[in-house]
């Protein structure tokens, strides 16, 4: 690394942005009030109907910045064309109707600076709810749950397998722009594509650090991705996560442990599957049920997914009406 990038790093914030007139000034206020500016701002307007654009146009932005418009396609797709365009040595995924605390990316230049410049590092975060509560909606939990310096891949791994989880959310991470390019990952299209870079993402960095401490705040609002009915599109979402997660065992140099932490999330992923396609209405691939059983070897999950179609209303679930 050379002494220029050791005295600055890049960080290049990207954002995608589908009608949201009521929440991208708000977002785009909390970059700017950091104490450190990012360097870069790109925001990807995803073909919204509202007044986004025309309030982007408008901005008055204090670092350089590129807004580009495009017909609607997914913040997955928006997301790879801001990643394209960023010319930071790390990048940002940031939601437009959230916010972040004002010391976000300062504490990221001392992270990264003091830990030698991983190829990731992993924060916390915590939601808030817009108006009233919505009783139908979960609060995620984005506590990291643990911390520490990770040189190698097997060391993080071990400490995720001691933690069980992690959240997925781009907004809840920065990473080296090298570490996408090199690797050519790349958001896909459908619903659940943050889910399903994860693995991958991990799978290609070398060096990680995690933080437990929290600098994203994530609204929690109506018609959001996340408070949105499930569809077609969320189903072909859990599968190609699932379809991922297989090849990546298959095709990388994975240990015993990356293994089990991969067929513990085939699993989970299975079962989301039959969930989405009870509730959606339609008809379960049980083809593709017993593959991925045989896959992972898990008795548990074949029974898991029996009592799920058998008894749908034991676990929450309703068949939609068509």
């Amino acid at each position: 690394m050379t002494s220029e990038l050791k005295d600055k790093v890049r960080i290049s914030v990207v954002i995608p942005a589908f009608n949201v007139e009521d929440y991208i000034v708000a977002a785009l206020d909390s970059l700017h009030e950091q104490t450190v500016l990012p360097d870069e701002i790109i925001v990807i307007d995803d073909g919204s109907s509202d007044r986004t654009l025309e309030l982007l146009n408008t901005y008055a932005f204090k670092v350089p910045s590129q807004i580009v418009s495009k017909q609607n396609e997914g913040q997955g797709i928006a997301r790879n064309i801001g990643l394209d365009k960023a010319s930071g040595d790390y990048v940002y995924f940031f939601d437009a109707d959230d916010l972040l605390k004002p010391n976000f990316i300062k504490e990221m230049h001392d992270v990264l600076r003091g830990n030698d410049f991983p190829s990731i590092l992993f924060f916390a975060g915590e939601s808030f709810y817009e108006g009233e509560r919505h009783d139908n909606v979960l609060t995620p939990d984005y506590r990291r749950g643990f911390e520490g310096r990770f040189p190698n891949r097997e060391a993080f791994l071990k400490a995720l397998a001691q933690r069980g989880s992690i959240s997925c959310s781009p907004c809840l991470y920065i990473s080296k722009k090298s570490m996408w390019t090199d690797n050519e990952l790349k958001f896909k299209s459908y619903y659940h594509e943050d889910e399903e870079i994860l693995f991958p993402l991990i799978f290609a960095c070398t060096t990680f650090v995690v933080r437990d401490t929290i600098y994203f705040r994530r609204r929690i609002r109506p018609n959001s991705t996340m408070t949105i009915r499930r569809t077609d599109s969320h189903i072909a979402g859990i599968r190609a996560t699932i379809d991922t997660l297989t090849e990546l065992k298959r095709t990388k140099d994975v240990s015993k442990l990356g293994v089990r932490l991969i067929n513990k999330r085939i699993h989970s992923f299975s079962i989301s599957y039959v969930n989405a396609s009870i509730q959606v209405g339609r008809k379960i691939d049980w083809l593709f049920l017993w593959q991925k059983l045989l896959e992972i070897k898990s008795l548990k999950f074949g029974i898991q997914v029996i009592a799920r179609f058998l008894f749908p209303s034991r676990f929450g679930l309703r068949h939609r009406n068509k």
